[in-house]
C-alpha cells in the first residue's frame, strides 16, 4: 500500500461520505466504491449477515456482477468461510483481515472461494464490523485479488479510524429508516377508516389524502381542491373552512362544519382538530386534522369478523350487518331472501349474543368494531 492510506484528505472525503450516507442510502454505494479505490479493493460490500442461521443480504454492494451479488444471497451466505470461522469475533468496532480469522490452505480448500472468490479473482479480504444485535452483524468489507497481497496495517489503520463514523452514520441511517416505518404504519393505518381523513397544513394544503378523503375530493359534491388546497363547493364555505383549519394550526382551537352539497344530499360533516407534530429542527410544528363523514355512505362491514366477533352464525351476521348500513328489518329480509319472522328470528338471536338490548344498541356495538375497517 503506498502512502495515499494515510492522506488527510482520503480521510476526511471518506468521513464526509459516510455522513452522507448516513442520511441519503444511495451513498453507501459512493462511500464503499471511493474506501475500495482507497484501498486498492476492486470489490466491497456492505454485508448483513446472521451468523446463527448463515444467512445474510447485501445491502450495498460494488464491483462483483449483479448475478453474483445475488448467488451470495441465495446460497453462498451459508458457505462464507470467513463470515463462519469470524463468529464471535464479529463485535462492534472490529477491523479483521480475513487471514486473522482463516488460514489460507483452509480458504483454498473451500468451496467459497474455488466456487465464488476465485472465479472473480479475489482472495484476500478486510472486514469491520459496524454493530451486532444477537446474532445479526453488519460489516463492511473490501476484497482484492491475490496479486495485490493482504491488506496491511496502515489499511487496517484506515478502516479502524473510519469505524466510529460509520457506526454514527448507521445509527443515523436506522433511526430514519425506523421513523419512516413508523410514519409508513401509521398512514396504512388511517387507509383503513371507513371516513376521510386530511392532515392539512395551516393553508389548508394536504400532505396526507386517505382513500375515503380521495373518493370525496372526486366527487366535488361539497368538497374540492382548488389550486391544490383544500376547498368547500360553496365559496362561503371555502372561507369558514379554512378558517377553522387556520385556527386549528395556531390554537388548540379546531371546530365542526356541515358542507352543504350541490348534489343535494346530505351535508358532509366536518371535524377540524389541531395536531403537534415535532418538526427536524426539533420544535414543534402546527399540523391540522380534518375529518370527513359522509351521512350517505353506506357502511361496509365485514359479515365473516362480525361473526368471529361476536359469535353469531352466518346468517345472524348478515341481519346485523344489513341493519348496520341502513336497512329496515323488512329491507332485509328481501335482500337477504328469507321470511321477515326469519330475519327477526335472527335479529333476536343477534341480540342475545352481543348483549345488545334493541336495534340501535346492536348497531352501535357494530359500528364501534374493527368489522368496519377497510
Amino acid at each position: 500500500m503506498g502512502a495515499r492510506l494515510v492522506r488527510e484528505s482520503d480521510f476526511r472525503t471518506l468521513t464526509d461520505l459516510a455522513y452522507q450516507a448516513g442520511t441519503d442510502a444511495s451513498k453507501w454505494f459512493v462511500f464503499l466504491d471511493r474506501l475500495g479505490q482507497t484501498l486498492e479493493a476492486p470489490y466491497g460490500v456492505f454485508l448483513v449477515q446472521d451468523v446463527a442461521s448463515k444467512t445474510g443480504s447485501l445491502t450495498v454492494g460494488y464491483g462483483a456482477e449483479s448475478h453474483r451479488l445475488r448467488a451470495y444471497e441465495e446460497y453462498y451466505c451459508t458457505r462464507n468461510i470467513w463470515a463462519n470461522l469470524a463468529g464471535e469475533s464479529l463485535v462492534p468496532g472490529a477491523v479483521l483481515p480475513t487471514e486473522a480469522v482463516c488460514s489460507e490452505s483452509d480458504l483454498l480448500k473451500s468451496e467459497y472461494y474455488n466456487d465464488f472468490l476465485q472465479p472473480q479473482g479475489a482472495r484476500h479480504g478486510l472486514g469491520a464490523t459496524i454493530f451486532r444485535e444477537g446474532s445479526l452483524t453488519a460489516t463492511v468489507s473490501v476484497v482484492r485479488g491475490a496479486a495485490r497481497g493482504t491488506f496491511n496495517r496502515e489499511a487496517i489503520r484506515l478502516m479502524t479510524l473510519l469505524m466510529p463514523h460509520m457506526q454514527r452514520a448507521i445509527s443515523t441511517h436506522r433511526r430514519l429508516a425506523g421513523a419512516r416505518l413508523e410514519k409508513e404504519a401509521a398512514y396504512d393505518a388511517l387507509e383503513r377508516l371507513r371516513f376521510g381523513v386530511l392532515l392539512v397544513t395551516a393553508v389548508a394544503k394536504p400532505i396526507f389524502v386517505n382513500t375515503e378523503a380521495r373518493r370525496l375530493l372526486a366527487t366535488r359534491d361539497g368538497l374540492s381542491l382548488d389550486r391544490g388546497l383544500l376547498a368547500a363547493t360553496r365559496p362561503g364555505d371555502t372561507c369558514t373552512l379554512r378558517a377553522l383549519i387556520c385556527a386549528g394550526s395556531t390554537t388548540a382551537g379546531g371546530g365542526h362544519l356541515a358542507l352543504g352539497r350541490p348534489s343535494g344530499r346530505r351535508p358532509l360533516g366536518i371535524q377540524v382538530t389541531p395536531l403537534s407534530v415535532p418538526a427536524e429542527d426539533g420544535t414543534t410544528s402546527r399540523m391540522v386534522a380534518v375529518f370527513v363523514t359522509d351521512p350517505d355512505r353506506e357502511i361496509e362491514t365485514s359479515e365473516a369478523l362480525v361473526s368471529r366477533l361476536f359469535g353469531l352464525t352466518g346468517a345472524e351476521a348478515a341481519v346485523a350487518v344489513c341493519l348496520a348500513a341502513g336497512y329496515t328489518l323488512e329491507e332485509t329480509a328481501e335482500r337477504r331472501r328469507i321470511t321477515r319472522g326469519t330475519a327477526r328470528l335472527h335479529l333476536k338471536n343477534a341480540f342475545r349474543k352481543t348483549g345488545a338490548r334493541g336495534q340501535a344498541q346492536l348497531i352501535a356495538h357494530l359500528l364501534k368494531a374493527p368489522a368496519t375497517l377497510a
